[in-house]
């Protein structure tokens, strides 16, 4: 029901053990990935294993997926979307992940090194408390109100998400969206069905 495989294909595998589950990985084609970045990549994404063997196991079959759909390059880890749990954590086990990052076994960087896998590129996120131990408003930090006051945004509005005007809202955030991922590497614009249906199921679970 996902409304991404419009454009897209994806087979999921599991490995076992003696009849236990040991390892998991799935093989995606992004057709709309192809046409945009004009590159015949596959991705490999929910990702778990117990050791180097199983992982090197779900990633040959994940990789001979990718080879009968003609790709060329296998990346990863990507589950889904673009948007979507995607790379391998290298740093920052300490903490929580951020909201739709991944989360994974330390070992899992070293293990895909060991397969043959290269860093492509970061992605960063940056964790800043709102409040102060005593729990009021933390102050934003100066760099950010400078550029704030030296931005004027002829009718720019900032005003709670209300169900009656969800839809027109989500598809102003879609442009938006859009348009600041534009120069981001390996990044293709995402559909007006794939942006409502995260935004609807992230708004659903905050309000529930």
């Amino acid at each position: 029901k996902n409304p991404m495989f419009d454009s897209a294909q994806i087979e999921l595998f599991v490995a076992r053990r003696h009849g236990e589950i040991v390892g998991t990985i799935s093989a995606l084609r992004d057709l709309k990935h192809e046409q945009h970045q004009n590159e015949r990549a596959a991705f490999f994404g929910f990702f778990e294993c117990v050791d180097q063997d199983v992982a090197q196991v779900r990633v040959a079959t994940a990789a001979e997926q990718s080879r009968s759909w003609g790709a060329e390059i296998l990346r990863g880890p990507r589950n889904l979307s673009r948007s979507e749990e995607v790379g391998v954590v290298v740093e920052g086990f300490d903490r929580p992940s951020p909201m739709l990052a991944a989360h994974n076994d330390t070992r899992y960087a070293t293990m895909l090194e060991d397969l043959g896998f290269t860093r492509h590129h970061d992605v960063l996120a940056y964790d800043i408390s709102v409040y102060d131990e005593d729990g009021t408003p933390a102050s934003y930090p100066e760099d950010l109100l400078d550029r704030a006051n030296a931005v004027d945004i002829d009718g720019l509005e900032l005003r709670p998400a209300r169900w009656s005007r969800i839809f027109a809202d989500l598809r102003s955030g879609h442009e938006v969206f859009v348009e600041a991922f534009r120069d981001v590497p390996e990044n293709t614009p995402m559909s007006l069905r794939e942006f409502t249906s995260l935004g609807i199921g992230l708004l659903l679970n905050k309000f529930h």
